[in-house]
């Protein structure tokens, strides 16, 4: 929306130029203005592609908050790129009909028109970044740079705000966040000292609680899927199946199953299996432990041991 409204301006300012300049300058002017509105389309069509391609990389909310402070910092960034280049052209006289130098231009009066080129673009580039806070010695002198000069400002002005809400928002859920979490560490550790839990068992629990956050902020548990219970029921059975089928058909009993039954091989994935996580140096059953429903356990990430004859195997990594 931000950026539709600053073409909308560039459009009103081409529009209105026509009165304070002569017919060639206008059409330059017209003609450098679409370009850029040409530019920033192709760039934010880019930027959006791009975007998409780091977005579906990340799976873990703070990772979306970080890249989303990113995307804008990126796009506050080539505004003032496109701003700066045009505040230059402006002042360098590009809009003149070619038989004279606009000397009043502000590049002339700083005496720039020498200077090297990251002189004039970090001078430019500065100017654009002040349209957004902060002063310079730059100023605008012709009418056409001050036209630009209230356009930049009022456009600068909706995107600023917008950033910076923007930005305060991301960092308060990050902060909401952390909170959740040291919060629930917090209750964990008062439940374990007013139960009198042994320090080696306590440390080893919140090791294992702690664990468990991290992949749950990692990896999306499906029952924080809320949309997943509108889905119906044959498409769950699909889901399942694609989601855990590749991690038990290493077996061979899961393998004939699913070359004889296909059916029942989705319902296996759709009812008798369930997730969960392992924190390192614990251990996953013991010998003779009969548990109250038999179970079968396939690893999917990490590596698993047998340490000696009275313990089960235990997780390494």
């Amino acid at each position: 929306d931000v950026f539709l409204l600053g073409f909308t301006i560039v459009d009103i300012v081409a529009g209105g130029l026509g009165q304070a300049a002569d017919l060639s300058r206008t059409i330059k002017l017209a003609r450098f203005l679409r370009l850029m509105r040409l530019l920033r389309i192709m760039r934010l069509v880019k930027q959006s592609e791009v975007m998409s391609m780091l977005l579906s990389g990340v799976s873990s909310e703070v990772g979306f908050i970080v890249l989303g402070i990113a995307k804008i910092m990126a796009i506050i960034f080539v505004l003032n790129h496109i701003i700066g280049c045009s505040w230059y052209a402006i002042g360098a006289g590009s809009f003149t009909d070619g038989s004279t130098t606009d000397i009043d231009g502000w590049v002339f009066r700083h005496s720039l028109e020498d200077a090297s080129f990251t002189r004039k673009y970090f001078t430019s580039f500065h100017w654009s970044l002040t349209q957004f806070t902060g002063t310079m010695e730059v100023v605008p002198g012709t009418g056409l740079e001050r036209v630009f000069a209230v356009t930049s400002l009022l456009f600068a002005f909706f995107v600023s705000t917008y950033a910076v809400s923007s930005i305060t928002s991301s960092l308060t859920r990050l902060e909401i966040l952390s909170a959740q979490q040291s919060s629930r560490l917090s209750l964990l550790q008062r439940f374990l000292k007013e139960n009198r839990i042994p320090q080696r068992l306590a440390m080893r629990i919140r090791k294992n609680a702690e664990h468990a956050i991290a992949e749950q902020r990692r990896k999306v548990a499906e029952d924080k899927v809320d949309v997943l219970a509108l889905v119906n029921d044959s498409l769950l059975i699909e889901l399942h199946f694609s989601m855990y089928l590749p991690r038990i058909e290493c077996h061979p009993f899961m393998a004939m199953l699913g070359e004889h039954s296909h059916s029942a091989t989705q319902l296996v994935c759709h009812r008798a299996i369930a997730g969960f996580w392992v924190a390192r140096g614990e251990i996953l059953f013991s010998r003779g432990e009969v548990p109250t429903v038999p179970s079968m356990y396939f690893l999917d990430t990490g590596k698993a041991q047998y340490e000696g004859y009275e313990g089960g195997p235990t997780a390494t990594e």
